[in-house]
C-alpha cells in the first residue's frame, strides 16, 4: 500500500508489482521499447531524424484537427470528455517533442554553419 510515508522508490516497486500482477507492460520495458508491442508501433517510413520530426508534424497536424473539430462542432470543450482529455494529452506530448527536436536542429545548424 502507498501512503504519505512511502518513499518514491517503495511507490514504484509497489507499482511495478501491481502491473506485473495485472500482466502489464513494466514501466521500464515501455519506456525502453521492451514490449511486444514495440514492433507494431514502429513506423516503416521513419529512418531518419528529418523522418521523425516530419512523422511527428504529421501526427501532431492530425490530433489538432480532430481537437478544433471537437471543440468546434460542440459548442465549446466539454466536461469529461474522454476523448478530449486524450487528444489534449497526445497534442501535448507531440508538440514537447517537436519542440525539443526543433531544438536539436537549430543546435546543429548553428554548429555546422
Amino acid at each position: 500500500m502507498i501512503d504519505s510515508q512511502t518513499t518514491a522508490d517503495e511507490a514504484l516497486r509497489v507499482l511495478e508489482a501491481s502491473l506485473s500482477a495485472e500482466r502489464l507492460a513494466q514501466i521500464d520495458a515501455i519506456v525502453t521499447g521492451n514490449t511486444p508491442m514495440e514492433k507494431w508501433e514502429r513506423h516503416t517510413g521513419v529512418a531518419t531524424f528529418a523522418h521523425l520530426r516530419e512523422w511527428a508534424e504529421r501526427q501532431l497536424r492530425e490530433v489538432m484537427t480532430m481537437r478544433a473539430y471537437r471543440d468546434i462542432s460542440n459548442g465549446g470543450i466539454p466536461k469529461d470528455d474522454e476523448l478530449g482529455d486524450y487528444l489534449v494529452g497526445k497534442s501535448g506530448a507531440l508538440s514537447m517533442m517537436l519542440a525539443n527536436m526543433r531544438q536539436i536542429a537549430e543546435r546543429s545548424a548553428e554548429s555546422h554553419g
